[in-house]
């Protein structure tokens, strides 16, 4: 597919934004990045993307995609080549499907609270996220990548983590009341 008119509707601060990034730039292809105000959201964004109205969406010569984990598959079968995102082995494909649902529905809730509670609910907020990513970091062991040696479809889903890893551990400015 030619890469003629690729466009990603953002937020700069999403986690969710960066994995559309990504997987993009580990593809080879170039693309129009244009940041969204969320509290006044662009006629592209609304008309793009009608039915949540959130970001990221990927235009592809056209034709809106929307929710970052489709995106990233989307990008890595529109574009065969650069570098492969999703496993080439079914049962690997599946795997890494299965831990980015675990990801996106039981650790992003649990992460979101730690950054919208205070004093004693943050503390619980930060113990059960701790909770949460005990399996994955399980998953992850003996490892560099979850894709193995090299960065695939689950690193991506899950990389914006990894940034935000000393406020998850609890560090000393947080959890303060």
């Amino acid at each position: 597919m030619a890469e003629k008119g690729v466009k990603v509707l953002g937020m700069w601060a999403s986690p969710v934004v960066i994995r559309v990034e990504w997987a993009l730039r580990l593809k080879g292809v170039e693309y129009e990045y244009v940041d969204e105000d969320l509290a006044n959201k662009s006629a592209d964004l609304l008309r793009y993307n009608p039915v949540t109205k959130k970001v990221p969406v990927l235009v592809h010569d056209g034709k809106p995609i929307a929710e970052s984990t489709i995106i990233v598959e989307y990008i890595d079968e529109a574009w065969k080549g650069g570098h492969p995102i999703m496993p080439a082995d079914p049962y690997e494909r599946a795997q890494a499907r299965f831990w980015a649902r675990y990801a996106e529905d039981k650790c992003n809730p649990a992460l979101y609270l730690i950054f919208t509670t205070t004093g004693e609910a943050q503390r619980e907020a930060v113990r059960v996220a701790q909770q949460c990513l005990k399996p994955l970091e399980a998953a992850l062991e003996g490892r560099r990548f979850f894709g193995g040696d090299a960065v695939g479809y689950l690193d991506i889903v899950i990389g914006w983590l990894a940034h935000w890893l000393p406020v998850i551990s609890g560090g000393p400015s947080f959890c303060q009341d």
